[in-house]
């Protein structure tokens, strides 16, 4: 059965994190194609300048491999639901094996016994029929699992989050200092 990985996210800004978990999927040699595809405008969460955000996708994930393609169509256009993506790729794929390849952070129990991905539109219905590709991240909490996943087998995490470098920024960006140079997803420490 043909196995299509899909790695959907803000990619905001993009890390070498998000690099490493594709060349992971990249390498592990099992997946016919691999679909990075980061979301289109959020309210929830600041935006790079559109043509900045797309120099540095394809500065970090622009990598040339046969069955790998990073699609920027949504880019500029108002972020697409998850499920939408979804059904898409289950017509465009019929009889594929699809899996949304996530971080285990998306799955750590909140308030009320839910996760993150039950909350996003109609998240409890991918939360039981979609099948997730699980990447390890430095958390703490209890995970509440789906009906259907794996655990990415052989992948270290990288100690860094998109989250962490937009507080950072907004952070310098306030205080009037700078990066100091540091490369794109890069933890302070790090060169």
């Amino acid at each position: 059965m043909r196995e299509i990985a899909f790695y959907g996210g803000s990619f905001n800004p993009p890390t070498e994190a998000h690099r490493a978990i594709v060349e992971h999927l990249l390498k592990v040699g099992r997946f016919e194609i691999v679909i990075v595809k980061p979301c289109g405008l959020r309210k929830d969460k600041p935006t790079l300048a559109q043509e900045d955000r797309s120099t540095r996708l394809h500065s970090v994930l622009g990598l040339s491999h046969p069955g790998y393609r990073l699609d920027l169509s949504g880019l500029s256009k108002p972020m697409m639901p998850t499920w939408e993506e979804w059904q898409g790729l289950r017509r465009n794929h019929p009889g594929a094996k699809l899996w949304l390849v996530t971080g285990a952070d998306l799955f750590a129990e909140e308030h009320g016994g839910r996760c993150q991905v039950e909350r996003w539109v109609r998240g409890g219905d991918l939360f039981r029929n979609a099948s997730f590709l699980i990447f390890p991240r430095q958390i703490t909490t209890l995970l509440r699992l789906p009906a259907h996943w794996e655990l990415a087998r052989g992948f270290t995490p990288l100690a860094i989050s998109s989250s962490q470098l937009r507080a950072q920024h907004h952070h310098a960006s306030r205080s009037g200092s700078s990066s100091g140079g540091r490369p794109i997803g890069s933890c302070p420490g790090e060169s």
